[in-house]
């Protein structure tokens, strides 16, 4: 690929890896030369099998290049270091403006941000660990919400570097506007300049657990029956230990009107049982901070935006842990 390059006169990118990603197509073809008769005595027959495939390539710039879509319209890109915790889910929450003239965004139209992480910032001998992209969500006119996903199995040590005792990565950012068409997707530049950053953040999905009983359980022993983890559990009623303990997994699904019922039932049914003074009388309930990401990093946060922005994330949040319900 590099000769390729090479001898047409591009020297100003070269490529480092390459990935195959499947074949397109293939066939047969055929040319004779020649015939079988007087004039020509020998025929030469030419049989061809050809495929088509697909290959990631990436490419590093050698030199100091702009890169442009097909009607000649600059790609942007920036870079900033962003917090990492290592061996957990987490992301980036990007909430941002388009100036009402710039923004193409429609139904078959999308912004989206295409990014990669990279450890420090010496590009040239540093892959990027992680690539991937994000799409944007319309909060309001002309306002968009993007979530830069960051697995927990690339947070790692091998993955960061450590600024002022804080594990960190570097992330490398390129907006562009997204285009469906009848047989492929095509993207374009998105204009940085008609951008205006209203709030990010730096969110970690945490795990907790709550266990609801009544204050006549020794809860020593009820902790001591309890499994240490809850992988292979189902929602739904289990004895431990002599205990039957309902047990309602928030993961990542939404509360069903189902699990709704169950969780009013194990709550009831543990009110009954007390039968507490109103003085006395517990809370149930599970505080929205539980299982949610806690955010780690704001930037130019404006009034305007970081008003919808909250709005907006606490609407979209998703609770992970687990719930004991002693009955």
């Amino acid at each position: 690929m590099n000769r390729v390059l090479s001898d047409g006169g591009e020297h100003n990118f070269t490529a480092t890896a390459a990935e195959f990603v499947r074949q397109e197509s293939w066939g047969t073809a055929s040319s004779a030369y020649g015939a079988c008769d007087l004039g020509h005595p020998r025929q030469y027959r030419f049989e061809y099998l050809y495929d088509s495939n697909s290959f990631d390539i990436d490419f590093v710039n050698t030199a100091e290049a702009t890169v442009r879509d097909d009607d000649g319209n600059l790609f942007y890109h920036t870079a900033l270091s962003v917090p990492i915790q290592l061996s957990k889910p987490q992301g980036v929450v990007l909430q941002l403006s388009i100036e009402p003239s710039s923004d193409r965004g429609a139904d078959a139209v999308i912004p989206a941000f295409v990014y990669s992480l990279v450890r420090g910032t010496d590009f040239l001998a540093t892959p990027p660990f992680y690539r991937n992209l994000a799409v944007g969500v319309p909060l309001d006119d002309h306002s968009y919400e993007f979530q830069l996903r960051i697995p927990k199995e690339v947070a790692t040590d091998a993955n960061i570097v450590m600024i002022g005792g804080v594990p960190m990565a570097t992330l490398i950012l390129m907006p562009m506007w997204l285009s469906s068409g009848p047989s492929a997707v095509t993207r374009s530049a998105l204009d940085a300049t008609s951008i205006t950053v209203g709030a990010a953040i730096s969110r970690v999905r945490e795990s907790a657990e709550l266990v609801v009983a009544r204050l006549a359980t020794d809860m020593e022993a009820l902790q001591a029956s309890l499994p240490t983890s809850v992988e292979g559990y189902a929602t739904g009623y289990f004895s431990f230990g002599g205990y039957s303990v309902y047990l309602y997994r928030l993961g990542d699904t939404n509360l069903t009107q189902g699990h709704l019922r169950q969780l009013t039932q194990s709550i009831s049914l543990v009110n009954r049982r007390n039968r507490l003074r109103p003085s006395n009388r517990p809370s149930f309930g599970i505080q929205m901070g539980l299982g949610l990401g806690s955010p780690k990093m704001a930037l130019d946060c404006s009034s305007g935006l970081s008003r919808s922005f909250v709005a907006a994330f606490r609407s979209r949040v998703r609770l992970s842990g687990r719930c004991w319900f002693r009955s």
